[in-house]
């Protein structure tokens, strides 16, 4: 039988589904690559150079990363450079480790890394000492870091004195900002990101599904990061990369946290406490480690006030990750003087010398905020520092 023309499929009708679902994710995936065009020529005009410099490269990192001590400093003058202490302070120069003066191993946090090592040198030289210092102290490192530094450079250093200035960076891991932490605090202080935090992201360990931190640059500096292997790991470089996806997460900026509004659950005294067992036993092979190398040592007790500017304590800065206990001035007042009692304890157990900064710098005039000195307060710890040098004999004039 003839079929009438009348009721023949049209060229529509026979097109098969799988066609139009092609032609739709065509469509698609042409839309999203010219959006990812103007979101690249977008970001690529805002940050075009105004002068003919360099686009921005990995330079841009204010602080080196450092596989072990987290951040150490850029070569520049007067910071040393090669395999060996790379990153580190030395004054008066790097070529001072070659002559015969002796040398004094400073070791903490930022209260380190400031003036004061400057300061006890000049005095030591005006008595006839001349001292070389090398001064690895550097923000946010702690009592765990400056172990690590022992075992790492002591040999390479062959201190004649190890300063060893720690406390307020161990009590700050034990109940830190949120957005600097994981939730549960660890004794190992992997839960804390510290001066990282801009580069490191939250995950999940594919072992056992713990919360982790993945050290992964982040923001701007995100362009510098490793390529993954496999076609997982291109897809999430893909993902990364993308000036789309960048350009979409910058217009869903996350709602500001009303601090105020925060229930602010204070601490009991095991919660202040909470990472002293861990402070004592970094102290402990601190000083085990010096005693088996020869190396004499000097504790100092870490200052701190309640009446100067305030950066630690103030409603959001000081509250744990749990993002609601907050710690007040009596809190504050009792962690401090505990942390400094461990150092005390250690010193009578082990016999090392003291020199109790807690009880000598007192005046809010030597401070900026809680723990960091003026420079009238640097000058004077360094006087007192020196001046506890020369009286124990801890360093002698060279023969």
């Amino acid at each position: 039988m003839q079929v009438s023309a009348s009721h023949s499929p049209s060229p529509k009708s026979r097109r098969p589904w799988w066609s139009a679902l092609y032609l739709i994710l065509a469509n698609t995936l042409l839309v999203v690559s010219l959006a990812e065009l103007v979101a690249r020529a977008c970001i690529h005009t805002a940050e075009a150079p105004a002068s003919g410099e360099r686009p921005a490269s990995a330079k841009d990192v204010p602080y080196q990363l450092h596989p072990s001590f987290q951040t150490v400093y850029p070569a520049a003058e007067g910071i040393a450079d090669g395999s060996s202490l790379a990153g580190w302070r030395i004054e008066p120069s790097v070529k001072a480790l070659e002559s015969d003066a002796r040398r004094i191993w400073f070791l903490g946090g930022s209260t380190t890394a400031s003036l004061y090592p400057t300061y006890v040198r000049r005095f030591l030289l005006g008595h006839e000492i001349n001292t070389t210092a090398v001064v690895m102290g550097f923000d946010w490192h702690c009592s765990l870091h400056t172990l690590h530094k022992l075992w790492t450079y002591g040999d390479e250093v062959r201190p004649d004195l190890v300063v060893v200035l720690e406390g307020i960076n161990d009590f700050y891991r034990g109940f830190t900002t949120p957005d600097v932490s994981l939730p549960v605090y660890r004794t190992d202080y992997s839960h804390y990101a510290g001066g990282l935090y801009p580069f490191w992201s939250r995950g999940t360990a594919r072992a056992d599904g713990r919360a982790v931190f993945y050290a992964r640059p982040s923001d701007r500096y995100a362009r510098f990061e490793a390529p993954e292997a496999g076609v997982t790991g291109l897809a999430r470089d893909v993902w990364r990369g993308s000036a789309l996806v960048a350009a979409l997460r910058g217009t869903a900026q996350p709602p500001e946290v009303d601090v105020s509004s925060m229930v602010q659950v204070h601490m009991s005294e095991a919660e202040i406490l909470r990472s002293l067992p861990e402070y004592r036993r970094n102290l402990r092979n601190i000083a085990q480690t010096c005693q088996a190398k020869g190396w004499p040592v000097l504790l100092v007790t870490m200052p701190w006030t309640l009446k100067s500017q305030r950066t630690f304590l103030p409603p959001g800065n000081f509250f744990t990750n749990d993002g609601q206990h907050h710690l007040d001035d009596a809190g504050f007042a009792f962690g401090m003087k505990a942390y400094n009692d461990v150092v005390r304890a250690l010193a009578s157990e082990y016999r090392l010398p003291l020199l109790d900064l807690e009880k000598y710098i007192i005046s809010p005039s030597y401070f900026t905020d809680e723990v960091h000195l003026s420079l009238d307060g640097l000058v004077y710890e360094g006087r007192l520092v020196g001046e506890h040098i020369l009286d124990t004999k801890l360093i002698r004039a060279a023969k």
